[in-house]
This record gives C-alpha cells, sequence and structure tokens, in this order.
C-alpha cells in the first residue's frame, strides 16, 4: 500500500499534465537549524568546520503538507558537499542537490515520502565544508535542471498528499547566506516573511560576537 502511494506521487511530479497548481505563499527554503519555524535564514561558516543548513517547506494556509519535492540548490560551487539527506527517512531519493553552473547542465533531486509529511518543517539536512574564505554567499532554492515536467515553469514543485491526486504544486524558492558581511542589503526573495526571524544588522552583529576569539 506505501509502495503504490509513492508511485502516484511519484507519477505526479513527472505526468506531463500535472503540476497546474501555484502556491506562492509556500515557501521552499533554507534554514539555519531544524526548527525552521524559529530558525534564520542566515549563518556563519568557518574554515575546516562542518556547516549544516536545512531545506524545509513552509506552507501558506489551506496547505496541509507534502508527499514529494522536487528543486535543486543554487550556489553549492566551491563548497564540499560532505553529506546529504532526508531529516525524515524518504523512500525516494534520486539525483544530487546542486544545480548545474549554467541552465544547459543537469542538476538536482527528487524525493518522496510514503507517508504525508504534514505543516511547516524541514526536509532534507544538508553538510556543508569550505577550505576558502565564504562571504555574502547566496544559497538559492530554485527548480531541477531540467524539471521532470514542463508545466513546472523553472519553480521548486511539492506534491500534495491529496490521495490519489497527489497534485503537483508550484512553490516560491527561498534562500540563505552564508558570511554576510553587512556590506549589501539582502535582495533575494523570499528572505523575510514566515517560518523565519528578521535579518537586522543588531542581530548578525550579535550573531558574530559568538564566534570571535
Amino acid at each position: 500500500m506505501r509502495f503504490s502511494l509513492l508511485l502516484a506521487a511519484l507519477l505526479a511530479l513527472t505526468t506531463p499534465a500535472a503540476a497546474q497548481v501555484d502556491c506562492p505563499g509556500c515557501v521552499l527554503g533554507i534554514w539555519d537549524h531544524q526548527d525552521i519555524l524559529s530558525a534564520n535564514r542566515f549563518g556563519i561558516m568557518n574554515l575546516g568546520v562542518l556547516k549544516s543548513v536545512y531545506v524545509g517547506v513552509c506552507l501558506a494556509a489551506g496547505e496541509t503538507g507534502v508527499s514529494g519535492v522536487e528543486f535543486s540548490v543554487q550556489g553549492l560551487d566551491g563548497l564540499f558537499v560532505a553529506g546529504f539527506g532526508a531529516v525524515t527517512p524518504a523512500t525516494l531519493l534520486l539525483g544530487s542537490v546542486a544545480a548545474p553552473p549554467n541552465e544547459t547542465g543537469t542538476g538536482g533531486i527528487n524525493l518522496g515520502w510514503a507517508n504525508c509529511l504534514s505543516g511547516s518543517r524541514a526536509l532534507v539536512k544538508i553538510d556543508l565544508l569550505t577550505f576558502s574564505p565564504v562571504v555574502n554567499r547566496v544559497l538559492r532554492v530554485t527548480h531541477k535542471y531540467p524539471p521532470s515536467n514542463a508545466n513546472y515553469n523553472l519553480q521548486p514543485v511539492v506534491t500534495r498528499c491529496d490521495d490519489p491526486e497527489f497534485t503537483a504544486v508550484r512553490v516560491a524558492g527561498g534562500c540563505y547566506i552564508l558570511n554576510w558581511d553587512e556590506s549589501w542589503a539582502p535582495s533575494c526573495y523570499p528572505f523575510g516573511g514566515a517560518c523565519t526571524v528578521g535579518l537586522s544588522r543588531s542581530t548578525w552583529t550579535q550573531v558574530k560576537a559568538l564566534y570571535r576569539d
């Protein structure tokens, strides 16, 4: 039974007639820790020290949960992906998380779960390493390259838990900033809003002070 549900969700992601639904208030974004309801979308990454970030879904009113997801992450070039996996073990995981360097490349993943994942929550943990200085590095959730479905309009997609339809829903892609140096105003969308605390100069200054010798 669970396998049949997973297969239906996978078919929903790849059927040409699917994904006619938009949820612009839903965000598939990146947060600084697993509790995305209180986590920041920025953080500090030190040389040679493992840094974990979390891709999660922030659902708008009326959306109850997800059974699958398709996306990639831009901005990972030059960083070493030391670990990657679903926070709740996935029954299906295909592909790799990094977006390619250009539109003609391939990259991105599909994940599916046999049970509905309800509410706004972290979905994926990514462990990163760097041995070169990183400043103002923006990580952005975007579509898979190429998308599984032409109807996805180059957007990340989640599938609902509405068995047997498993409706594919186009959502907004969020972003995350590593080592913001306060020299520029973050403009990536959606940075504020639900499932995050605001990025303020005073907040960031306090966070950076924790890492000073």
